[in-house]
């Protein structure tokens, strides 16, 4: 199961990143921010850790593909977890 998880983040994390950057504009909306840097930024953040994470698997290093996973999974939660404290301070 471990291992399916780890062969899919990456393509998750591609996935996310390009909606991201897709609905930016939407997304600069609906947080009410002047401008798109942050989204931009957060996209690329996505992008570069799923492209770590495909040569981390292509090159077969299970530590560093587990490190690696679980400190994504932190990045995610701690993202989310601003998101939902701006959401709720308005």
């Amino acid at each position: 199961m471990l291992q399916a998880l780890l062969y899919a983040f990456p393509s998750v994390l591609v996935i996310l990143a390009l909606y991201i950057f897709y609905f930016r504009k939407s997304l600069q909306t609906i947080f009410k921010v002047s401008n798109s840097q942050i989204f931009n930024l957060l996209a690329l953040t996505f992008f570069l850790l799923a492209i770590l994470g495909f040569v981390l698997i292509y090159i077969q290093l299970e530590f560093w593909s587990l490190v690696w996973l679980v400190l994504v999974l932190i990045l995610i939660t701690l993202i989310s977890v601003l998101i939902y404290f701006t959401l709720n301070s308005r």
